[in-house]
This record gives C-alpha cells, sequence and structure tokens, in this order.
C-alpha cells in the first residue's frame, strides 16, 4: 500500500466512509501505517479504544489531529481520491459519493465537478441503498425501474467526469 492510500483511507475513515470494524483490522494489518504517519501518531492509532462510546466521533478526533500535524488541507482531497476510487471500481453507490463530493464542493473545494452538483440535486428523489430496508419491496422496486434510465445516465456522466477529477487529482497528490 502506498503513502498516498494510507492517506486516503484515513481520510475514508475520518468521512465515515469506511466502517470502524474494517479501518480497526486495516490499522493492525497495514505494516506502511507506521512510515506513513510516524511512531506517536500509529500508536495513538493502534492503542485506539474502538469499544468505546462515541469511538467515531472520538477516532474523528485523533485523524483531524493527525492530518493538522503532517498534511493540513488535504482531508478533503484525500477523501475525494477515495470515495472516486471506490466509485470507479463498484465499492460506493452513485448516492453517496455525489453527495460527499457536493459537500466537499460546499465547502469551498472547486476541484469537484459541476456535474456531481447537478446529479446530487437530481439524486434527492431517488431512494439511495441505505434507505432500502424503509421501502416496501414493491414500491421499491417499482420506484427503482421508473428511475432506471435516469440513473443510468447519471452514472455514466458521474463516471466520465470521475475519472477525469480522480487523474487531475493524483497528479497534485504527487506534488504533496
Amino acid at each position: 500500500m502506498t503513502r498516498q492510500e494510507i492517506w486516503e483511507q484515513l481520510a475514508a475513515v475520518r468521512y465515515g466512509l469506511v466502517e470502524l470494524r474494517r479501518f480497526e483490522q486495516w490499522i493492525y494489518t497495514a505494516p506502511e501505517l507506521e512510515g506513513a504517519v510516524g511512531h506517536d501518531h500509529y500508536l495513538a492509532l493502534v492503542s485506539f479504544a474502538f469499544n468505546q462510546p462515541h469511538a467515531g466521533h472520538e477516532l474523528t478526533r485523533v485523524i483531524d489531529r493527525l492530518y493538522e500535524d503532517l498534511r493540513p488541507s488535504c482531508f478533503r482531497r484525500d477523501a475525494a481520491l477515495w470515495i472516486t476510487r471506490a466509485f470507479l471500481g463498484g465499492r460506493s453507490d452513485l448516492a453517496t459519493t455525489a453527495r460527499t463530493l457536493v459537500g466537499f464542493r460546499n465547502s469551498g473545494e472547486n476541484w469537484v465537478p459541476d456535474e456531481f452538483v447537478y446529479i446530487d440535486s437530481e439524486l434527492d428523489e431517488i431512494p439511495v441503498p441505505a434507505e432500502y430496508p424503509n421501502w416496501d419491496e414493491q414500491a421499491l422496486a417499482a420506484r427503482l425501474a421508473e428511475l432506471q434510465p435516469r440513473l443510468v445516465e447519471f452514472e455514466r456522466a458521474a463516471r466520465e467526469v470521475g475519472r477525469d477529477m480522480l487523474s487531475k487529482l493524483e497528479v497534485d497528490a504527487l506534488a504533496i
């Protein structure tokens, strides 16, 4: 795993894109982690009590400190690289990807393409996978079938601009 991939994983967990349980397993099996973050930050991560109340919030604070010390201003870019790769690789859905990237755009990151803003606004009426259990199965199937042509086009457009954005962000990451 490269240093950049390690930072992307940390940013993804910070933004709630990776489950805590999965992240906990990862930190114990990532031999490159200590070299990327340094001994003190590594100890903070491997000694973190994942079973404590509000563990997600507390872990966010640990990762925030790590970024403040070592990579200020790279949080959102690293998370965007992670989620865009996950989306293009089929590990993140369109709605989660668009909403995450638009959140970065709304925080001032102008490198997020306008197409994601449009897609995100259009997805408001479309249930996201996390909401599926709340729907009647037949009603959900009918709604998704009705919206399928639009979803296909949104997916195509997001993949196209996502690849372009990813290329630009990767070049920027090399400069860090």
